[in-house]
Parts: structure tokens; C-alpha cells; sequence
């Protein structure tokens, strides 16, 4: 044992917090990281990349688009002066459909307040133009009535139930 004379001076343990989300960072890792893309460049690029890498076939999920579009790293969560002018970036599944023709794709932003499906991954789901949206559930559309592949809500489920469980050797690629 070791006394230390503070002199009147005050002592406290350290206060941190480390650890992370398993699950979490590893679906970030093995799938598609878009924790900083908030524009279509980047998205783009980024989901192009996982196709790349993934065999075909394989679903790209999770994602988490947007999150240092409202939160600067490192901040409290303090909006970034100027980062916002027209709402958070909201993708389109026209922005990825030619790139992702062999994956089917159902990302989330982080929040999960929704999430963007390309065409294959409709297509799987069954969805359409004309698939009934459940209570609490959204299905975006485009003036024209064409699905823009958000999806949120209840309306999420209807797609995660095409998505096959991942055997244990897939979660290695």
C-alpha cells in the first residue's frame, strides 16, 4: 500500500468507458460502414466496394448512414454549424441499383429511423407498387408511385423476413 498526502486535494477514480458493440462493429465490418457518408458519392462508393468484396448473392445490411451528419466526432451531439440545409441525406435506391444488380442491399441509417433497400432486395421481399403498407409502416414513393426503397417502420419487417440467416461460415468472409 502506497499513502499519498493530497493536501486538502480531492481524488477520484477514472471514469471511461470501454468497450464496444461486438455485433455492432462486427456487421460494420463484414458488411458496409457508412457511419460518416451523409451524401451520394460516398454512399455509392462505399456499397460499390462491399459488392466487390462480397460474394454474389450475399445481402449488405446495417450500415448506419448519417451519423456525423448530426453529430461532429468527438462532440456531445451538438449539430455541426452549417452541416444542415435541406434535412438529413436521404438516399434513393436509383443511387445504387446499377452497382448492386447481384446483392440485395437493406441498409439503415444509424438512428434506424429508416432504411434503403435497392431493387433486388424489393424484389425478394415481394414488394411493389401495389404491396400494402402495414399499420405503422411506411413504404416511400416517388410522385410517380415508383418505390424509392425507403422503407421505415413496420414496413421494415417485411424485408428483413427475406433476408436468410447467415451461416457461421459466411460471417468468416
Amino acid at each position: 500500500t502506497q499513502a499519498t498526502n493530497l493536501k486538502g486535494g480531492w481524488v477520484l477514480p477514472g471514469f471511461n468507458d470501454a468497450h464496444v458493440h461486438i455485433d455492432s462493429t462486427g456487421a460494420l465490418l463484414v458488411g458496409v460502414n457508412l457511419l460518416a457518408v451523409h451524401e451520394p458519392v460516398a454512399f455509392r462508393e462505399r456499397i460499390e466496394a462491399a459488392t466487390k468484396r462480397l460474394p454474389k448473392g450475399s445481402w449488405i445490411t446495417r450500415g448506419d448512414w448519417g451519423a456525423y451528419e448530426n453529430w461532429a466526432a468527438g462532440s456531445a451531439g451538438v449539430l455541426t454549424p452549417g452541416s444542415r440545409t435541406s434535412g438529413p441525406f436521404t438516399p434513393d435506391r436509383s443511387l445504387i441499383d446499377a452497382i448492386s444488380p447481384d446483392h440485395p442491399v437493406f441498409v439503415s441509417r444509424f438512428d434506424r429511423s429508416m432504411y434503403l433497400a435497392n431493387t433486388k432486395a424489393l424484389e425478394l421481399a415481394g414488394l411493389s407498387a401495389t404491396t400494402p403498407v402495414p399499420q405503422g409502416g411506411e413504404i416511400a414513393r416517388d410522385v410517380n408511385g415508383r418505390l424509392t426503397g425507403i422503407i421505415r417502420g413496420a414496413a421494415v419487417e417485411l424485408v428483413r423476413a427475406a433476408i436468410p440467416p447467415t451461416s457461421p461460415e459466411e460471417r468468416l468472409v
